[in-house]
């Protein structure tokens, strides 16, 4: 890849110094804008300004991305490429900058919404005993309207049809067979994971709907479901606090 000029940037944009970004930085000053300091454990180091741009990952474009364009890198690797990927756990890092997405739309979810509360309430689990995905506070809302935005079928209302899920689409004679849907992928901390459509998208062809598996949590607790977690294999490992998911074919067990 070449190397990034600012200058031919139209998005481009230094972080200002009172930015949460810049006060999350382990080593930073303020002159121009946000300067920051790395250090890697090789001896290599990176000085520049912290700014934002646009990120494209091939045909999903997302701005204000926050990210550090050096202008002093003291390590041939660092001089010689485009620059570094952080795949940490910290706020810095580009996967802990993304949220959810609907096809290319990434929904303006805010983490809180899924954080467990001192007392106790709130937070996400994941639970093979209910069976569809239910989502706390905005979130719900926000990934319904993205739907009703994307998908080009008449929406009705899925408990006429004894469904028991909120939103249904009513399928035109010509769609039966085939209807294309929105991806939807969550973004986790250290992963993405992209939900095959059948899992969130149920087909009655009899009734002539299909339906979003999800809805909203009326208890504040999000609970991610047995359908979304269909040909998946889960992992859990208590020591490490992990949890993966393996797509699996558990039909051929």
């Amino acid at each position: 890849m070449p190397v990034f000029d600012p200058k031919k940037s139209s998005s481009y944009s230094n972080v200002s110094c009172s930015n949460k970004l810049c006060k999350a930085l382990p080593i930073s000053s303020c002159n121009d804008g946000c300067e920051y300091e790395y250090l890697y454990g090789g001896g290599g180091f990176t000085v520049g300004f912290l700014a934002t741009e646009t990120f494209t990952f091939e045909n999903l474009s997302v701005p204000k991305i926050g990210f550090g364009c050096g202008k002093s890198n003291g390590d041939e690797g660092l001089r010689l490429s485009a620059g570094l990927v952080g795949l940490g756990r910290g706020p810095l890092s580009l996967v802990s900058q993304l949220g959810i997405t609907i096809g290319s739309t990434r929904l303006p979810i805010n983490k809180t919404t899924f954080a467990l509360n001192p007392d106790g309430s709130g937070g996400l689990i994941i639970d093979s005993g209910t069976t569809f995905t239910y989502l706390g506070g905005s979130a719900y809302i926000l990934v319904r309207e993205e739907f009703v935005s994307q998908v080009k079928l008449p929406v009705v209302d899925g408990h006429k049809y004894s469904t028991g899920l909120d939103l249904c689409f009513k399928l035109r004679s010509d769609a039966a067979s085939s209807v294309e849907m929105p991806a939807l992928v969550f973004h986790v901390t250290d992963a993405d994971l992209h939900l095959p459509t059948e899992t969130y998208m149920l087909k009655n062809s009899s009734m002539g709907v299909v339906c979003l598996a999800m809805g909203g949590s009326i208890f504040g607790l999000s609970i991610f479901g047995n359908v979304q977690q269909q040909n998946y294999l889960v992992d859990f490992h208590l020591s490490k606090e992990t949890l993966s998911f393996m797509p699996t074919e558990c039909d051929k067990f």
